[in-house]
This record gives structure tokens, sequence and C-alpha cells, in this order.
């Protein structure tokens, strides 16, 4: 509970389980994943996703061939079509899309 698991290399995972816990990826093509109560799951990397859990909350950076910040989106789960257990990123218009799991 209130723990956090975080992600830097490239492909990698960051998977929170407890309650208000946090799992945050900055590797490119990474995956940060929450499934513990009022929890949040943030990908900052090139090509990253998230998903959380029904209490949980997403945040998403997407950024350019550069590495540059292009957009960013926060949310809650059930609030702005973000839907619970299903992973996101961010397409070119900065808008939340389903990602392959």
């Amino acid at each position: 509970d209130q723990g956090a698991a975080n992600n830097t290399g490239d492909q990698g995972a960051a998977n929170n389980t407890g309650t208000r816990g946090a799992a945050n990826n900055t590797g490119d093509q990474g995956a940060a994943n929450n499934t513990g109560k009022d929890g949040t799951a943030a990908s900052f990397g090139w090509g990253g996703k998230a998903k959380s859990c029904t209490t949980g909350a997403i945040f998403l950076a997407r950024r350019n061939d550069a590495g540059e910040i292009t957009h960013v989106f926060a949310s809650k789960v059930g609030e702005n079509g973000v839907e619970p257990d299903i992973f996101y990123t961010l397409n070119s218009d900065g808008r939340p899309v389903k990602a392959d799991a």
C-alpha cells in the first residue's frame, strides 16, 4: 500500500497492486499498470502506455522522434472515455486511444 513501482528501461514495465500506489514508466515503449484501489499509472517515454483499475487514474505524455514532449493527458478512469483495465497511449493529436495489451 502507498508504494511505487518505477521503470526507466526501454520496453520495460512498472506494476502496482497496492492501495493508493503508483506505477511509473519513463522508458521508451514501456508500460505502467495499476491494479490497486485509488492508484495511478503514468507513462512518459516515447511510445509508452498506461492502464488503471476502476478507481484509478492514468497520466500520459507523447513525444516526437526527437524526444520532445508534444502532448500530455491525465484522467481518472471512467472520465474522458478512459475505461478500466485498458492500456492507453496518445495519438498524434494528443488524444488517448486504446493501445495493444
